[in-house]
């Protein structure tokens, strides 16, 4: 009996072996992408681990085997159903995917095919019917104005970026690549919208109107009226090269300021010669700044006008142009604190006040600046009809400049 157990024993490892060979063989060829191997291989698991023990287990333990060979057979059973399962829901999940994605391509076709031909509006078109006032009251310029500001865009950006309406015409005849292109957006969607529609636009909502009123008016997506406006604003407007404002150009260009001391000096009848600028602060209403914002204390930015806004120094001259700006100071700041905060301040005036002393030049700034050597302010309690009065008079008068800008740029 014992040697009977040996021999039995012996022909198990054999039998063992043999079968975590052939098992291992099929998971191999199942995890190298053939998915129809690994049931396979679960079933020869199956049928070795129930029939081996019929040949290779002795007598004495036949039972005991038997009841172990049932519950083997049972998970395997299971793990070939659970599997045959999880690939069910797999193929439900691609089919349910691929059928709603050809729904939604169905309604996107059918949605094009309702969609409504779309016909630009020309601009010269509509430029031509405006009279000249009307046009001014809309977009706040002249016309030859807005057609300067087209031409100083297309010589900054090109016209390959602006897209004039001529150009458009001229690219779409041409015969080239860009001209099946255009082709196809102008059979499409109404073609590409020129420059000077976007520009007037823009012009239109910064003067206040609707988004939903320009986008039937120039035949535009509502959607899309603000992504023009901000492509506008941030590619075309907002450049250096487009208006360079420079305080130190400006400060270290004798002729420029020798010709805004004339503009002031024949406005005064020669009382102020030598004056090359008006200055002023301007407080720009903005929203409230929130701490999650990055602003640690956003009681600083309200004014003493009663709003949220950001302190705007200026220095403009006789004809109401901005020679330098400083756009860094809080609401709250007052005008003499937030000018002498200003790189201007610090950096050009302070250490170069001698030399303007010696030319006769200076600025001109109301009674919230303090008076110093090349910034004079108005006397402080004069009496009427006093020299000092008179001074106060064509101060006054000569200042202001600044504050008709201000006010022409909140018009506008």
């Amino acid at each position: 009996m014992v040697l009977l157990d040996a021999i039995y024993g012996a022909f198990s490892l054999c039998a063992a072996a043999f079968a975590s060979f052939c098992h291992h063989a099929f998971d191999h060829a199942a995890h190298r992408g053939c998915r129809r191997h690994r049931p396979l291989s679960l079933l020869f698991g199956v049928i070795l681990c129930g029939v081996r023990p019929l040949f290779i287990v002795a007598p004495s333990r036949m039972l005991s085997c038997m009841a172990q060979r049932r519950l083997i057979v049972g998970a395997m059973v299971e793990q070939l159903q659970k599997l045959d399962a999880m690939e069910d829901a797999v193929t439900n999940r691609v089919i349910l995917h691929y059928l709603r994605k050809k729904r939604i391509a169905r309604m996107k076709r059918k949605a094009a095919a309702n969609r409504p031909f779309r016909q630009r509006r020309s601009w010269w078109r509509f430029r031509n019917s405006m009279s000249s006032n009307r046009f001014k009251r809309y977009f706040r310029m002249s016309k030859e104005c807005f057609e300067l500001l087209c031409e100083k865009i297309i010589e900054n950006e090109g016209d390959d970026v602006f897209k004039s309406e001529d150009y458009l015409n001229e690219q779409l005849y041409n015969g080239g690549r860009e001209s099946n292109l255009m082709r196809a957006h102008q059979e499409t969607t109404g073609g590409f919208i020129c420059g000077e529609i976007k520009l007037a636009l823009t012009l239109r909502l910064l003067a206040g109107g609707s988004y939903l009123d320009l986008s039937l008016l120039f035949e535009t997506g509502s959607s899309y009226a603000y992504t023009i406006f901000h492509d506008v604003l941030e590619e075309w407007i907002l450049r250096n090269k487009l208006v360079n404002i420079n305080g130190v150009d400006y400060f270290s260009n004798d002729q420029a300021m020798c010709d805004v001391a004339l503009q002031f000096a024949r406005s005064s009848n020669g009382t102020l010669n030598g004056c090359i600028g008006a200055i002023d602060g301007w407080i720009v209403k903005i929203r409230r700044p929130r701490v999650k914002d990055g602003v640690e204390n956003p009681g600083s930015f309200f004014s003493r006008k009663g709003f949220y806004g950001v302190n705007v120094q200026c220095i403009v001259d006789k004809k109401k142009r901005i020679l330098w700006r400083s756009i860094q100071s809080r609401g709250a700041e007052h005008d003499s604190t937030a000018f002498k905060n200003s790189k201007f301040y610090k950096d050009c005036l302070l250490p170069n006040w001698r030399k303007l002393a010696e030319k006769g030049f200076y600025f001109i700034g109301d009674s919230a600046y303090a008076l110093k050597a090349f910034l004079l302010t108005p006397y402080d309690n004069v009496l009427h009809g006093s020299a000092q009065d008179n001074f106060n008079y064509f101060h006054s008068s000569a200042r202001i400049a600044v504050e008709c800008a201000f006010g022409e740029i909140e018009l506008r």
